[in-house]
């Protein structure tokens, strides 16, 4: 789903650069943000943004978690993903986070790219222009604590095989 805006916030700068390259080549509308703090105020503006990709460890008033439930206010559907080299400091800050998933860095560029073109997929159908299988009847989700291990058994997806969880959440979707 190339031209889809995304919001990427990362606080180390030559990481945030190269992602937002690598984006913006493979067609998406990337757009940098240091720090929550910077991204909530793109939020504030309504920039349209279609996916949110944020570090959890951030410097400023928000982390990662905070930033998405931020965000959630503005777009209500808007899927995250997580990104942490953290994973233990992630596992302890998630409590009543959005659901989303989580990458642990270092993490695989096509391993990205497939969650990034789910993320992306999940919200065009939950908005309605696609097919959707969900069993609620608005097509609404449930979020939950799902071990990474069954996630990756149950979706069967390259990138839920790729991603290495280790001891931490995922924050998948149970349908």
């Amino acid at each position: 789903m190339g031209q889809s805006r995304v919001l990427v916030v990362d606080d180390d700068q030559a990481l945030l650069g190269a992602l937002t390259e690598f984006l913006q080549a493979e067609g998406y509308l990337a757009q940098p943000a240091i720090s929550g703090d910077v991204a909530l105020v793109l939020l504030q503006h309504r920039v349209p943004f279609r996916l949110l990709i944020t570090d959890v460890v951030l410097p400023g008033v928000l982390d990662g978690f905070g930033l998405a439930r931020r965000a959630r206010l503005f777009w209500p559907s808007i899927p995250v993903i997580y990104s942490t080299g953290h994973p233990h400091v992630a596992r302890v800050r998630a409590h009543g986070a959005p659901y989303g998933d989580l990458l642990v860095k270092p993490w695989k560029v096509e391993t990205l790219l497939t969650t990034v073109s789910t993320a992306l997929k999940e919200r065009y159908e939950s908005d309605g222009y696609g097919s959707s299988n969900s069993s609620g009847p608005h097509g609404s989700h449930e979020a939950s604590w799902t071990p990474p291990t069954q996630v990756a058994k149950r979706s069967g997806s390259a990138a839920a095989a790729n991603i290495e969880l280790g001891e931490c959440p995922d924050f998948r979707l149970r349908e």
